[in-house]
């Protein structure tokens, strides 16, 4: 999916950033009531691999595809560094976007 052109900065626009798999930082403004689904089409279309979560620094919070209908704001996402943690079993299964998750846990 495009993401369009990326929003100037100001009212009702936060920047992102994320830290993809490969360690590659990158950053991008977004519109604080874009769906997650935006962020999901950015990473993926700049990382390695098509199955992943996104793991929020603080508070930590993972966010699964399943989320990608709810806007950045409602999911408290302004200005937040994102984590592209790849999903290794290649399910495309993920923790629901609620869900306290570790990156990088073992079972």
């Amino acid at each position: 999916a495009a993401l369009g052109t990326e929003p100037v900065a100001g009212p009702g626009v936060t920047s992102l950033q994320a830290v993809l798999a490969d360690g590659r930082r990158v950053a991008r403004r977004f519109a604080l009531e874009a769906p997650l689904r935006d962020v999901f089409d950015w990473v993926g279309a700049l990382g390695d691999g098509t199955d992943f979560e996104l793991v929020s620094s603080f508070p930590r919070r993972t966010f699964a595809a399943a989320a990608a209908d709810e806007t950045l704001a409602s999911l408290g996402l302004g200005g937040q560094t994102l984590y592209q943690r790849l999903d290794e079993e290649g399910d495309g299964s993920g923790s629901d976007a609620a869900a306290g998750g570790e990156p990088g846990g073992t079972d």
